[in-house]
């Protein structure tokens, strides 16, 4: 996840302004209660929501996007899952 979590990173940061707006806009579509960071309830309500249930199959998945592991996700910690969802990159178990 961590190599997943750089990509992100480079992605977001060498994007265009409107890769920049779209990946804010992606996150705050997400953060229902607008506290700046994403419950795992507010994240799986928005898979749900927008489709993306797809995507995560795995339980674990919130856990793993968590970097710091304080509860909840953060900015660059969505980033990462909004490059998942642009680029189709696949998790592999055990990431």
């Amino acid at each position: 996840m961590e190599e997943l979590h750089a990509a992100a990173l480079a992605y977001y940061s060498n994007g265009s302004p409107e890769l920049q707006r779209l990946a804010w806009s992606f996150f705050q579509s997400m953060d229902t209660n607008n506290d700046g960071r994403i419950s795992s309830s507010e994240f799986y309500e928005f898979l749900q929501q927008s489709g993306y249930s797809w995507i995560v199959n795995d339980p674990s998945f919130f856990m793993k996007l968590d970097r710091n592991r304080d509860g909840g996700l953060d900015f660059y910690e969505v980033l990462t899952f909004y490059y998942i969802v642009k680029t189709r990159n696949i998790l592999c178990q055990g990431s």
